[in-house]
């Protein structure tokens, strides 16, 4: 009996032993009310809250650590003992509840790394009258995502170095600042638009969905170019020109040039889009219309002209408003050329005259056909011509009606002379 009763005692300590085995973290003390799961970490410290956590850092520029999915809105405000902080989102998100996730009193330094989310919601993600490092991190609001302010309490201060931001606005100033306060942009991608007029935000580098009011921003000679995903980026600014070398053939009515038709005609621009505008060096330009207005005069009177080859500088100049007059130094440095040829111009050749014939407007004489070898030619006696006679008459350069006449009276007696000695010739041979 005594033995059956031990074995059914073993058999329920078995039993027992096998059931905490399958819940191994429960113990006899998990019989008792459990203590809330821990949700941030200082130190080897964990807090059931982050607020909790935050109120519990005794150094300077402790990190907080996220341990889980939170919905939270954290107001931090730091002990007596400490003004930085590093909050490690450590690929967890913090949702804001009730105001902005997170709120950062004057004259506090907080870090944001990690991989994790800072939702705002409708809220903003960030409210900041002190200064916020970004390193890493995604920060997303149906709202306005993060608002900076100055005032007579101290001044704000943003560096956003990586990471992802969504938003309709990415950035404002708190509604009861004077003034936004001193933001400057690193890197990172923005989804959503930035609002004219702050005249504090600076922009070094990052991609853009949204490129409205961002030229005035950008720093340091840089422009936005679109990238293949659709974003812009920012770029170092350059000239780039199409044709940077421009051969001009010479004509009558070839046309001066002017600053836009220079750079449209080679293709002339910024390599990306910028608050700046392009100079062409004045002087060069009219050198280069006065070799135009040659070559176009020696097309026109058929003279020579002998080419001309003309360098033109082309500067970019920013366009500075009255708010903006920090934004930029001096001297950008920002310049190319273009070189414009103009070929040279030959005198054009004259064409030859054709020749005029002997006795223009006679007829030529018919070509005598040659005469039979067999018959012996006979001589007859030629008349006088009319040369001879003309060089017989005095030469008084006027010929009058009775000279002509006595002319005519000459020949015929002439003639008939000749025709009686032929007649006296014939009858004598005979």
């Amino acid at each position: 009996m005594q033995r059956s009763i031990n074995s059914r005692m073993f058999f329920m300590f078995m039993m027992l032993c096998c059931t905490l085995a399958l819940f191994p973290g429960h113990t006899a003390a998990a019989w008792a009310d459990a203590p809330p799961s821990a949700v941030a970490q200082v130190g080897d410290n964990t807090y059931a809250s982050l607020q909790a956590a935050i109120q519990h850092i005794d150094d300077d520029g402790s990190t907080i650590t996220l341990l889980t999915d939170v919905t939270e809105s954290i107001d931090f405000t730091l002990p007596d003992d400490a003004d930085t902080a590093i909050l490690n989102l450590d690929g967890h998100t913090l949702a804001a509840s009730g105001g902005p996730a997170i709120s950062i009193p004057a004259d506090t330094t907080l870090t944001i790394t990690g991989s994790g989310t800072v939702a705002g919601g409708t809220e903003s993600a960030i409210l900041c009258w002190g200064t916020l490092i970004v390193e890493n991190g995604t920060f997303t609001s149906s709202h306005t995502l993060m608002q900076f302010g100055e005032d007579s309490e101290g001044t704000a201060e943003a560096y956003l170095e990586h990471g992802t931001f969504s938003a309709p606005t990415i950035v404002e100033r708190v509604g009861a600042a004077d003034y936004l306060g001193y933001v400057q942009i690193g890197g990172g991608m923005f989804h959503g638009t930035f609002p004219a007029g702050l005249d504090t935000l600076e922009i070094l580098h990052g991609s853009f969905s949204d490129v409205s009011n961002l030229t005035s921003y950008l720093q340091l000679a840089a422009g936005l170019a679109q990238a293949e995903n659709g974003m812009y980026e920012t770029t170092a600014l350059r000239i780039i020109s199409d044709i940077p070398q421009l051969e001009l053939t010479a004509s009558a009515d070839m046309p001066e040039f002017t600053v836009s038709s220079l750079l449209e005609q080679t293709g002339t621009r910024l390599n990306a889009l910028a608050d700046y505008r392009l100079d062409v060096d004045e002087v060069q330009l009219a050198t280069l219309n006065k070799q135009i207005s040659l070559a176009a005069q020696a097309v026109q009177g058929g003279t020579a002209f002998a080419g001309a080859n003309q360098d033109v500088d082309i500067t970019a100049a920013r366009i500075i408003s009255e708010e903006m007059q920090s934004r930029t130094a001096t001297e950008d440095h920002i310049a190319a050329k273009v070189n414009v040829i103009i070929k040279p111009v030959e005198v054009p050749a004259q064409p030859e005259e054709p020749e005029e014939p002997a006795n223009p407007g006679q007829p030529e004489e018919p070509t005598t056909p040659p005469a039979d070898p067999s018959e012996t030619p006979r001589e007859t006696p030629a008349a006088p011509s009319q040369q001879s006679i003309s060089r017989s008459m005095p030469k008084t350069g006027i010929f009058t009606l009775p000279m002509i006449f006595a002319a005519a009276l000459l020949l015929s007696a002439t003639a008939i002379v000749a025709v009686i000695r032929a007649l006296i010739s014939r009858r004598r041979l005979r």
